[in-house]
């Protein structure tokens, strides 16, 4: 059985870094969307102080892009200044964290500017970014986040003239990139982009995502995970690590049920049937849907301090198991969406692995 365990030693960096006091909670007497706005600020105000001001030529565009219940979906486009006929981008969908109850289209300008400078350096097209922002919780819940994402996906698959003409995206080369629950996201996107080559392999083989960039990836339910693929409970991550900082298994339960917004004693036959979903419970799922087909080339970027170490993990075995070509990172001693914390020197490693990433995802 596997023993993740070691990974969850406190490196000295974080050690160093915990102690400084840069990790305040927000005020107690906050509400819930109050302390939403408050972290979005923060997080807002530290990117721009460190990738920010932007460097190099970049455009920026708004697009509203409609959902199928009428409502804008907002996203917002980073690409190189140039005519859009002298480039034809691949396009990176950038889809934040926050437990599908933080972010916004704030508090990723400064990531996905850099980003995309960053990739101009590697790359003699560029890439484009685009951010979608999804609706969150407690407003919306399950699955209009994911039918948002998918829904972006699918209309720049499907209007890949306008995309080159009006922006320089080559929509036909998409990769999905998240941490945490816009890794979900970016699993269950690709889980429906499968489902729907199956259905119809002719129309939809030319909408196929090429890559996946999962950083701290969610892949189970807490309900179901399943201790017996480690080496017993007491050493998992969701033991282990159930009391860290940034994601502890309190606030890990408390966004599964904005997410999923319903609870166990209230409708138990419904809340077990969601919670197996393979859009909810991609690693437990029996679904067939991880096909080396089909599936995209799948990057991990895992956490050893994180309480979701062993789903991430354990996922990135079942793809491999099945044939799936992927890359693996591991962040010994770091917990959950270190990332999100620039100024760390392992974020910095972090953002470098994601470039060699998503440069070595295949175009084709």
């Amino acid at each position: 059985m596997a023993d993740y365990s070691s990974y969850g030693e406190p490196s000295a960096e974080w050690l160093k870094f915990a102690n400084s006091g840069f990790l305040k909670p927000p005020p107690a007497e906050l509400t819930l969307n109050e302390r939403r706005d408050y972290l979005n600020e923060s997080r807002a105000k530290l990117h721009d102080e460190i990738y920010g001001p932007f460097k190099g030529d970049i455009d920026i565009f708004n697009i509203d892009i409609p959902s199928p219940d009428g409502s804008p979906i907002q996203t917002r486009l980073y690409t190189l200044t140039r005519s859009p006929l002298n480039r034809n981008s691949p396009l990176i969908i950038h889809l934040h964290s926050g437990g599908w109850h933080l972010g916004n289209l704030k508090t990723e300008d400064a990531f996905c500017a850099y980003l995309c400078t960053l990739l101009a350096e590697k790359h003699a097209s560029g890439y484009a970014v685009l951010h979608v922002n999804y609706r969150h919780t407690p407003e919306y819940h399950f699955p209009t986040q994911l039918d948002d994402v998918y829904t972006v996906f699918e209309y720049l698959a499907d209007n890949a003239a306008l995309a080159r003409s009006m922006w320089g995206i080559d929509s036909k080369r998409i990769i999905l990139s998240g941490t945490s629950s816009g890794a979900h996201l970016a699993v269950g996107c690709a889980i429906l982009n499968v489902q729907r080559m199956k259905l119809s392999p002719e129309t939809q083989a030319d909408k196929r995502i090429k890559g996946l960039v999962l950083t701290c990836p969610p892949t189970v339910h807490p309900d179901l995970f399943p201790y017996h693929l480690v080496r017993n409970k007491e050493t998992s991550s969701h033991v282990q690590n159930a009391n860290e900082p940034l994601l502890g298994m309190d606030r890990t339960r408390l966004f599964w049920g904005l997410f999923l917004s319903a609870s166990r004693e209230e409708k138990k036959a419904a809340w077990s049937e969601r919670i197996t979903d393979v859009l909810i419970s991609p690693l437990t799922s029996k679904v067939g849907v991880f096909d080396a087909r089909l599936w995209p080339m799948t990057c991990f970027h895992v956490a050893g301090m994180d309480i979701l170490r062993d789903e991430g993990l354990l996922f990135e075995k079942k793809l491999k198991s099945n044939g799936v070509k992927t890359r693996l990172h591991v962040y010994p001693g770091f917990p959950h969406a270190f990332n999100m914390l620039p100024q760390l020197e392992e974020s910095k490693r972090w953002m470098v692995n994601l470039v060699e990433d998503i440069l070595s995802i295949p175009s084709n």
